[in-house]
């Protein structure tokens, strides 16, 4: 998820909270500083690569809408 951290000041605080509850909800929060995303994006795409997890993390709590935001049919429905 693509946001911006302050190191200083009085927004400080708030970021911490923000990671911190992004965190109990089951995200994995990277801090890549604007300065690296600008003299080596590459370096950042392996960084965000190398941090993905390589299965499901069982967290999704309920299925993805349909691409046109209708909700799927379940299983059953489609063996009859």
């Amino acid at each position: 998820m693509p946001t911006s951290f302050h190191g200083r000041g009085p927004r400080w605080a708030y970021d911490a909270r923000r990671k911190a509850w992004l965190e109990a909800e089951g995200y994995r929060v990277l801090t890549i500083p604007a300065s690296d995303i600008g003299r080596d994006l590459s370096e950042v795409m392996d960084t965000i690569w190398a941090n993905l997890p390589t299965g499901p993390s069982g967290r999704l709590r309920r299925p993805p809408p349909h691409k046109n935001g209708e909700e799927l049919p379940d299983a059953t429905s489609r063996l009859a």
